[in-house]
């Protein structure tokens, strides 16, 4: 018997099928075409990451800090600094070598140390700037004790860009060293009986917080170092008795001391009192700097509950909620706040809604950052994504 015709018909159906299930295909493109092309637009934009864009996939998607370094941002990691611009483009990535990196940011500049360690290291939007010693340097900027042990117990950063250390010795109790936003040595001096708790470097001097003891009570105090000027202070005020100093902060005008029971704020220039807060016996848990105003945290003293307050440079308060945010960042009169995994956005007064983000399936948020110029950056599953 002849097959060949069967076989033929068999062929004939088969490509039949097949030309049925392609038109069917292209029915359903056409019918979804506006959709199939807005998908193909929008590809680019939420997965790509060559050359910029968000949303920006992360290295080995380890969960970064976030952090703002001018108009840009840092991504700190257990090992790496990487730099991005407003855009997403990533301009450095450099190992910091720190087991437990503390992060510091201001005037565009980030300074990464290990707590107890002997160094800094400065990074601008560009990446690494400088490694800066802890120790004693004459007025040409030469170490003069070059291989003695130095330990730092904190760092600051000021609104110009300018680092400063505190550190200790055997044979000192403690140093505060400023260094320039280049890295070059900038300031020294020497404190032989009270203990630098905090400090910012300005553009002509330094502000110390200071705490000593005076008949068995805190005698703590704000003093003021010009670069140039004599060892001595050219500035001080004493702070309440009892009062122990926590954090330090200039802004403006004015410079603000964060204390266990409150806060103190005088005049930068003048030292003259502007202002005061009092805790009211409830603890601080976090602080933040702002401009023309300061969040705290504070954990009530009966209950243990946590409110978020905001609180002007002269004392007064403008907001309180209660809440228990992971993070806050200020930006001009915005609060920003990290809350169960999402970021929220309130006024001064502490109004305001959640963040959406440019994809919904944006969760989970673990860091964020707010840029100089108001970029809001999150990270979140392995991803950087931009809040808006």
């Amino acid at each position: 018997m002849n097959e060949k015709p069967k076989q033929n018909r068999v062929n004939f159906t088969l490509r039949l099928a097949l030309a049925g299930v392609i038109l069917f295909a292209f029915a359903l493109v056409y019918i979804n075409r506006e959709e199939i092309i807005t998908w193909a637009t929008e590809l680019p934009e939420r997965f790509s990451v060559r050359g910029g864009g968000f949303p920006l996939e992360l290295d080995g998607g380890v969960q970064p800090q976030l952090y703002a370094v001018g108009s840009g941002f840092a991504a700190v990691n257990d090992i790496y600094v990487t730099m991005y611009n407003k855009d997403g483009a990533k301009l450095s990535s450099e190992r910091h070598n720190c087991k437990s990196p503390r992060v510091l940011t201001g005037g565009g500049t980030l300074v990464v140390f290990d707590e107890y360690a002997t160094k800094i290291t400065m990074y601008n939007k560009n990446g690494k700037v400088a490694e800066c010693q802890a120790g004693l340097y004459d007025e040409n900027g030469r170490r003069t004790d070059s291989g003695k042990a130095w330990e730092i117990s904190s760092a600051a950063v000021g609104d110009n860009g300018n680092a400063a250390v505190i550190a200790s010795s055997d044979e000192y109790r403690n140093i505060v060293v400023v260094f320039d936003k280049s890295g070059e040595f900038r300031y020294l001096h020497i404190f032989l009986d009270d203990f630098a708790a905090d400090c910012v470097p300005a553009e002509n001097g330094v502000y110390v917080a200071t705490r000593g003891a005076e008949n068995g009570d805190f005698a703590c105090g704000l003093q003021y170092f010009e670069y140039s000027g004599e060892e001595a202070a050219t500035r001080s005020v004493a702070l309440p008795k009892g009062s122990l100093v926590l954090k330090l902060w200039r802004t403006n005008n004015t410079a603000a001391v964060l204390c266990d029971d409150g806060a103190l704020f005088v005049n930068a220039a003048t030292f003259e009192q502007k202002g005061a807060y009092s805790l009211g016996g409830d603890g601080i848990f976090a602080a933040k700097q702002g401009r023309d105003f300061f969040t705290l945290v504070t954990t009530d003293a009966v209950d243990g509950s946590r409110r978020l307050i905001t609180i002007d440079y002269n004392g007064d308060v403008i907001g309180a909620l209660k809440t228990n945010p992971v993070s806050v960042a200020i930006f001009g009169e915005i609060v920003y706040t990290l809350e169960e995994g999402q970021v929220f956005s309130r006024s001064a007064e502490l109004d305001g809604e959640i963040l959406s983000g440019v994809d919904d399936s944006i969760s989970a948020i673990g860091s964020f950052a707010v840029t100089d110029n108001g970029l809001v950056v999150a990270a979140s599953n392995g991803y950087i994504y931009i809040l808006e």
